[in-house]
């Protein structure tokens, strides 16, 4: 059985090349686990060790003045802007208030200033809708609408009035979904007349009638957008594939075109792959045996020891190995071999 490399005397030689833990890691995976696993890295002194609490108030205001807003602050600098965030510093930094303000950002002064120009959330959101998501995010919204809803906003007068803007009761109701409940709860969308019913609303919808209605229409698509009623009865009582038959191609695989077809193809699984009927038939039939033309993929090679430190030696440096022979490499690196070919130059830590 072989000696492990990693001995103490080389963890603590191949350490000493490090200020601290993390490089150690990131250089030399393989020595610093032996050292983690063995508990010689507490011996390592000279690591230096991190302050948790780097980011004082004064700190954090000095790091944020280098930044014109607070997005650029939170990008650059997330360590001290977690530290101000969390500490709620950040809301004595109103110089970050002043930039944005100039960068139209939304606030809630001049956000309501905005809002007062519009009826309704619906005007608002179709007028300003980068002011809206402001004013939605925050909660805000409900000082400036909710209250003419508590006095009875919608009364006779303003529904009739915000109706008249709308074609039909279902666009009344996405548009201003407020305005439709007071109509509807109340009565008075029965007396808005110009509201347009669809002319097929009320037909009685048999299978003639349907049929006569599909066979206005190339696709199926184009009877459920322009006819939805005739075709919601069509679909639910199955006379579709009446009234738009479904094509069925049927290819009927023999010998003789099933080997023209295989003969296209380099090798079975690309065969399988891209014409997956005939392959199919080929197999059911048992024609598939017969096909020697086939290529037969190689098979992988089993790297152990010798073989592995055999190819190693074609390479001059780790990187030239993995590229110019995966699998070798995988096996060495696994294995903890590869720390054995000394020959393979190892990248430099220093920058």
């Amino acid at each position: 059985m072989r000696k492990k490399y990693w001995t103490e005397e080389r963890c603590l030689e191949e350490a000493k090349k490090y200020t601290s833990k993390g490089d150690f890691k990131k250089e030399n995976k393989s020595a610093y686990y032996a050292a983690y696993k063995n508990g010689w890295l507490d011996n390592y002194t000279w690591f230096e060790k991190k302050s948790t609490i780097y980011w004082t108030e004064e700190r954090c205001l000095e790091e944020a003045k280098k930044y014109k807003t607070i997005i650029d602050f939170e990008k650059h600098a997330r360590g001290a802007y977690a530290a101000a965030r969390k500490n709620k510093w950040i809301r004595n930094y109103d110089f970050f208030q002043k930039r944005m303000a100039h960068n139209r950002k939304w606030y809630y002064e001049n956000c309501k200033e905005e809002a007062m120009k519009y009826k309704s959330r619906v005007e608002f959101r179709k007028g300003n809708s980068g002011a809206f998501q402001a004013a939605e995010k925050n909660g805000w919204l409900n000082d400036w609408f909710v209250s003419r809803m508590k006095q009875n906003y919608w009364n006779y007068e303003t529904c009739l009035e915000e109706a008249k803007k709308y074609g039909s009761k279902g666009e009344f109701q996405r548009a201003n979904a407020t305005a439709y409940q007071a109509s509807l709860k109340n009565g008075w969308i029965n007396e808005y007349s110009w509201f347009k019913r669809p002319v097929a609303h009320n037909k009685k919808w048999t299978y003639e009638s349907c049929k006569e209605e599909a066979l206005k229409y190339k696709k199926r698509k184009e009877f459920q957008h322009e006819s939805n009623q005739a075709y919601l009865i069509s679909r639910k009582n199955k006379w579709l594939d009446d009234y738009f038959p479904r094509k069925k191609h049927i290819y009927i695989w023999t010998e003789e075109n099933c080997l023209e077809e295989a003969k296209k193809y380099k090798t079975k699984s690309e065969f399988f792959r891209l014409s997956n009927g005939a392959y199919t038939a080929a197999r059911k039939n048992k024609w598939l045996l017969n096909y020697d033309f086939f290529l037969t993929p190689p098979r992988k090679k089993k790297w152990g020891y010798e073989n592995c430190k055999e190819e190693a030696l074609k390479y001059k440096s780790r990187y030239e190995f993995q590229l110019g022979s995966k699998y070798a490499y995988i096996v060495a690196f696994k294995n903890g071999w590869i720390d054995e070919y000394d020959w393979l130059k190892r990248p430099s830590s220093k920058k």
